[in-house]
């Protein structure tokens, strides 16, 4: 159910309270892990992650008057969460070095039974692009986490994100680029020894 489908169009505005409610209850147990993995992508830490989502879904419920009901509900809703992990990002006067992300988040190692030393080289791997992706300015991180990590197309980033598909194209472009050069040291040596 579209929790917006619960809400009288009426001339006040005001959605009826437990229809609504219910409705939106819904409306987030279905988009959270998204909400999430969208936001995890922008941000330094899990804790900072939640936070993101949890103001992005307050400012849906609140901002329901500005919704159009011509827009996807999932577009609207990547927009208000990047958007909340933007302001966050830019508001923070220092950020986390990769090790400190790392300490913090207490690592990421695989949970699956696998040998102990293609765990280690998997854990590596993953740390190296997570860091590298975290070195990215917030415009092409945004870029790559939607496209990249989510999945959507240019044109649903594009709306996400409220910027053209060129842009969308040219910010992934040399996100992909800056990620190449940053990992092909670590994942095929460097590019001298080709």
């Amino acid at each position: 159910m579209d929790w917006t489908e619960a809400i009288p169009r009426d001339i006040a505005g005001q959605p009826d309270a437990v229809d609504a409610h219910s409705a939106f209850v819904t409306f987030v147990e279905k988009h959270r892990d998204q909400a999430y993995r969208v936001a995890r992508g922008m941000m330094p830490s899990h804790e900072a992650a939640d936070d993101v989502v949890q103001e992005a879904f307050l400012k849906a419920f609140t901002s329901l008057g500005k919704f159009r009901r011509d827009a996807e509900m999932d577009t609207w809703l990547y927009r208000i969460v990047m958007n909340v992990a933007l302001n966050r990002l830019r508001g923070s006067r220092r950020r986390l070095g990769f090790l400190d992300r790392l300490r913090r988040d207490g690592g990421h190692m695989a949970r699956r039974p696998t040998l102990p030393h293609v765990a280690l080289e998997h854990a590596e791997a993953r740390e190296q692009v997570q860091a590298a992706v975290m070195e990215l300015a917030p415009g092409l991180r945004a870029v790559v986490v939607l496209f990249d990590l989510e999945g959507l197309s240019c044109a649903e980033v594009s709306g996400a994100l409220g910027i053209p598909e060129g842009t969308v194209r040219s910010r992934l472009h040399n996100a992909r680029r800056h990620l190449r050069t940053r990992l092909e040291p670590y994942f095929h040596g460097s590019s001298r020894e080709r």
